[in-house]
């Protein structure tokens, strides 16, 4: 175990619970939202090990759920738990919706305004898939009077909806494209390079009681397609994919120095929140300048490092986003590490066999990490999260070992820190030149559709698309970035795409 020599400030946060919940069933009795993240916040306050109870809680902050919208969601979840905190929240939506909200209760910590946070996320993805393929719904209590409207002009530019970049899986792809030609790699070779580190991943999953898929794969297993394991882009397999439609909620305590020990909690179950930091580059994927790396990534990693004094290098543990391949390229680019790091790129299974609970994963992993760490001998992790076309960031870097100095020098204000904005063009036409490119397949597996990002002549970019077959062919089994290109009009106000 542990040994915990150092002596930390009072207002230094700790997670000191933790609690994850999977249900493989579809009755949506039991597996209705509310009841899986009663069930994650009522192992985390146990896992405390408070002989007194926490007693109150100052803040119960819940992350949006996707499988059923409630009227109010934190708020029926505190009658549930009989619990009376000072203040709620609810998140938006996001994959590092999490890591925001439990890096603001960190800030309030150290800032003195807060002493003991309860945060959680869950979602019954599987049971409503379940019931929608047999023509019903959940039906679930204490429903919100219309579903929250979702902005998706935070997320896509309409010329990216128009020309197809989703599903999401699309716009991640051919970030990989641009990081493939930038490398100057071999198409085949960067297609079966992730496969190991997959592998690994489901190694790691399979021992994980909490993991929606905890089976073993090979290598050759998750690259090989079949109808189980179709490729709905090039060069992603399904098993290269998050998978979301679970049951699974997870669930944190976090408290200031000061609340763990008046709570009596044992110096070795704390873990401490060391670095936190967050980035955005430009929402719209053809806005960035670089589309093979990500500026704001490097910049948020670097600064969560930075708020723990630690390097990469004195880390043991990551887990790192991992819904598409390219989401951990551009985490171990960022980080200055290799895909093949020896110390593995999860400590939860990652999210094509641990899980992906809608915005919810990055709890999972944090609970992951904080198990992982209480079993270390003082050892550190870093855990990040991104949403949307990669463009918002958040790192955290948790420790069994306290930090030292002002804990308010650990995190780091949420900022942009993306550079020389591109102008998107809604038309182009006439000569281009291909900047990135995804090519999307059927459920047959055949080239349906390629997406692209054009630079044109006056340094501006534009989307195209095209459904050519021969076209569709070159660019699966050649290199087609910097090439040029013709762009003409199509239907529905569509660049189309002409090798």
């Amino acid at each position: 175990m542990t040994s915990i020599s150092d002596s930390p400030s009072a207002r230094a946060p700790c997670v000191i619970g933790v609690g994850q919940v999977v249900s493989h069933t579809a009755d949506p009795e039991g597996t209705e939202p509310l009841e899986l993240w009663a069930q994650a916040c009522s192992l985390a306050l146990a896992d405390t090990r408070s002989g007194r109870g926490v007693g109150t809680i100052d803040t119960l902050s819940v992350v949006r759920c996707d499988s059923w919208s409630y009227d109010k969601p934190a708020q029926r979840l505190a009658e549930r738990l009989k619990l009376s905190p000072a203040h709620v929240a609810y998140s938006e939506l996001g994959g590092q919706q999490p890591q925001v909200l439990l890096h603001t209760l960190c800030d309030a910590i150290v800032a003195g305004r807060m002493d003991l946070g309860l945060i959680v996320s869950g979602e019954a993805l599987h049971t409503v898939d379940v019931m929608t393929r047999a023509g019903e719904q959940p039906g679930w209590g204490n429903p919100a009077p219309m579903t929250p409207p979702m902005n998706l002009d935070a997320f896509f530019h309409e010329s990216e909806l128009r020309h197809g970049m989703l599903p999401i899986m699309r716009s991640f792809a051919l970030r990989d494209s641009a990081r493939r030609a930038h490398l100057g790699s071999d198409g085949e070779d960067y297609a079966r390079e992730p496969a190991p580190t997959y592998a690994g991943m489901s190694d790691v999953a399979s021992t994980n009681p909490y993991a929606w898929h905890p089976v073993a794969r090979s290598a050759e297993e998750i690259m090989e397609v079949s109808a189980a394991n179709r490729m709905p882009v090039r060069p992603y397999p399904k098993l290269m994919m998050a998978s979301p439609k679970v049951n699974q909620a997870a669930a944190l305590v976090v408290a200031s120095e000061a609340r763990a020990n008046d709570l009596g909690i044992p110096p070795e179950h704390r873990v401490y929140l060391r670095g936190w930091s967050s980035a955005s580059d430009y929402p719209y994927v053809a806005e960035n300048e670089d589309l093979w790396r990500s500026r704001a990534m490097k910049d948020a990693g670097r600064r969560a490092l930075a708020g723990a004094g630690l390097g990469v290098d004195d880390l043991a543990y990551f887990d790192l986003y991992s819904c598409f391949p390219s989401s951990l390229r551009f985490a171990c680019d960022a980080l200055g590490r290799r895909l093949d790091d020896s110390r593995g790129v999860t400590v939860t299974g990652g999210m094509p066999y641990a899980g992906a609970p809608g915005s919810g994963y990055v709890t999972m992993a944090l609970a992951s990490m904080t198990q992982a760490l209480r079993e270390s001998d003082g050892a550190s992790g870093l855990v990040s999260g991104l949403s949307a076309q990669m463009a918002t960031h958040a790192f955290t870097l948790l420790s069994a070992r306290p930090g030292t100095g002002d804990p308010k020098a650990f995190g780091s204000p949420r900022q942009r820190t993306a550079e020389g904005r591109t102008p998107i063009r809604e038309e182009g036409r006439g000569v281009a030149v291909l900047e990135a490119y995804a090519v999307a397949c059927d459920y047959a597996g055949d080239n349906d559709i390629a997406v692209a990002v054009c630079r044109l002549p006056d340094e501006s970019r534009c989307y195209a698309q095209t459904r050519d077959a021969d076209a569709l062919g070159f660019l699966s089994s050649a290199e087609g970035v910097g090439r040029r290109v013709e762009l003409t009009s199509g239907e529905g106000g569509t660049n189309q795409l002409v090798l």
